[in-house]
Formats: C-alpha cells, sequence, structure tokens
C-alpha cells in the first residue's frame, strides 16, 4: 500500500491565532519509494498577511501576491481528498514534523484529524541519526543522510514533501537493517 508524505507552509506557527496554512504539498510514494503522483496547491490564509508575519513568509519564499487568488481551505480539502482517493488505500499519512503539520491542517481542515497519520519523521531521523528524538531540520537531516539538499528550494511544500519522502525511505533502509 502507498503512503502519503506531505508538508505544509504557513504564516506562523499553529498555535498563534492568525496563523494560517498557505501551501501545501504531497506525494504518494510506493513502498519502494517510486513517486506515484504529486499535489502541490496554495491556500487562502484566514487572515490577512501582514508585517505580524514577516519572518514566516521570508522563510517559506511565498509572496502574499500569490495568495490572493488561492483557493479557500474547504476547496483545497477538497481537491487534496479527491487527488489522495486517486491513490486508494493510502496506508499512512506522513509529515516530517508531523505536530507542526497536523496542528496547522486542523486549524484550516479541522477534518485532516481523522487521517491516518503515521509516525513523526523528524522523530524518526533524530532517533537514527543522534540517538535522541529531539528536533532536526529537515535539510539537517537530508545531509546526514547523504541526500541532496537544493536550499533555494526549501521552505516550499511540495520540495520539502519530496524530500521527506527520501528521508522516510533512509528511515526505513536503516531500520532494517537492525
Amino acid at each position: 500500500m502507498p503512503i502519503c508524505v506531505l508538508d505544509t507552509e504557513s504564516t506562523g506557527p499553529a498555535g498563534l491565532m492568525r496563523a494560517s496554512i498557505i501551501e501545501i504539498g504531497a506525494v504518494v510514494l510506493t513502498h519502494e519509494g517510486e513517486e506515484l503522483g504529486s499535489f502541490s496547491c496554495f491556500v487562502k490564509p484566514a487572515y490577512p498577511v501582514g508585517s505580524w508575519c514577516f519572518h514566516a513568509m521570508q522563510a517559506n519564499q511565498i509572496d502574499a501576491t500569490l495568495l490572493h487568488s488561492a483557493p479557500t481551505p474547504d476547496v483545497v480539502w477538497s481537491v487534496l481528498l479527491d487527488w489522495l482517493s486517486l491513490h486508494k488505500p493510502v496506508r499512512q499519512v506522513l509529515a516530517f514534523n508531523s505536530p507542526f503539520d497536523k496542528a496547522i491542517m486542523a486549524k484550516a481542515f479541522p477534518d485532516s484529524v481523522l487521517l491516518p497519520w503515521g509516525p513523526c519523521l523528524m522523530r524518526e531521523a533524530s532517533s537514527l541519526l543522534s540517538g535522541t528524538r529531539a528536533s532536526i531540520k529537515l535539510a539537517t537531516a537530508a545531509k546526514q543522510f547523504g541526500l541532496p539538499v537544493d536550499e533555494s528550494s526549501a521552505h516550499r511544500a511540495l520540495y520539502d514533501a519530496r524530500l521527506a519522502g527520501k528521508v522516510y525511505q533512509k528511515i526505513m533502509q536503516r531500520q532494517a537493517l537492525y
């Protein structure tokens, strides 16, 4: 059964009242890591983008003008579910920093809590790489697994979802050795 690896970009941390998801990217992979499909979409933020989210917007390299014509969260959720249904059954939905992605998605897509969420890839990678379950950045984990990282594409949802999928494959390979 395939898995889905996704990533989100937002205007800030989910705990911030005005924080909104602004981009989602996802890939569906076979057990062997072959990409079966990809999904990428901007999402109209629930709150106007302003100086309060300058650092988040700078990090994810998304210009606020790209969001003016973005679809609303309810439309994006419907399209995402339709896309996922093309790959049924998806065994698990994974994210590198799943606590963050799950929380920001739940704000925009309340039914996202019903997805078959798997383990946090950040915690799994950190455990394998350092023996702890501490926070680690996606790019750092990827580099430590010997994966190339395009820093100019980092913090864009589809790129990060694909990179997290490659990290997932490295985790699976390492775990198979034990």
